[in-house]
């Protein structure tokens, strides 16, 4: 697991590189072990990098928008962005983290048929994917490369305030909401998200405690509870940072 540079994005952006898609297609075959991120290196690179952004909790994809412009102004269209929408709102308090995972995966492979329809699946198995994860997105992000690696070339993973070892549960009172807004403060302000998320935020949660959607951790909010220390995802998760 690495976080790329800037200037390694440089390199990888180099126009000199750009080569037809179909000269890259042998990677995941010969790969030796498919639940690691170094997949045996392609026969060439490709034309464009594909940058895919999971967001956190709760949110949507404006959530990252900030950091989307600022890919968008040093690099122009050299960069292809990503944001998938499957888990926005509620979904990513309901879903657990692998079924986040899977229904990301597979938003990802229908863009990039949409982006290229001209090539084959396995063409597009080819193309390499970065993934940026904020928060809970961070998680849904190691649970894609830990089990969908044979369905997608992830080159690299880059992670932000994260929370691979667990997080202790709302106590469902609103001392415990403000806490969770100014936990996340500065991981939202350094990915350029602006207040107005948190202050809507600490509304949504304090709605949601009074009509008492907030109680059921263990069994409707799995999203959450995948989010909890000792929860068999952050092992998982452990495990693989480990492997990595």
């Amino acid at each position: 697991m690495h976080k790329s540079s800037d200037t390694q994005h440089e390199d990888e952006l180099d126009p000199s590189l750009d080569k037809p898609i179909e000269e890259v297609v042998e990677h995941q075959s010969k790969a030796e072990n498919p639940t690691k991120l170094n997949h045996q290196k392609t026969s060439a690179p490709l034309y464009k990098p594909h940058l895919v952004l999971l967001h956190g909790l709760m949110m949507n994809v404006e959530e990252e928008d900030a950091l989307k412009e600022k890919m968008e102004q040093k690099y122009g269209g050299n960069v292809v962005v990503i944001q998938p929408k499957c888990r926005e709102g509620l979904k990513s308090l309901y879903l657990s983290i692998d079924v986040q995972a899977e229904k990301v995966v597979e938003e990802i492979k229908t863009e990039l048929r949409n982006l290229y329809p001209q090539y084959s699946e396995e063409a597009l198995k080819a193309i390499s994917i970065d993934i940026f994860g904020y928060s809970q997105g961070g998680l849904v992000a190691c649970m894609i490369a830990i089990k969908h690696s044979k369905e997608l070339y992830i080159n690299s993973l880059t992670l932000c305030h994260a929370p691979l070892s667990g997080t202790y549960v709302l106590e469902n009172t609103k001392s415990d909401i403000k806490k969770l807004r100014e936990s996340l403060r500065p991981g939202m302000e350094a990915i350029g998200c602006k207040s107005k998320f948190l202050e809507n935020l600490e509304v949504d949660l304090a709605i949601k405690l009074l009509n008492g959607s907030l109680s059921d951790l263990g069994g409707k909010l799995k999203g959450v509870s995948d989010m909890c220390i000792g929860s068999k995802v952050c092992k998982r998760i452990k495990e693989f940072i480990r492997e990595e």
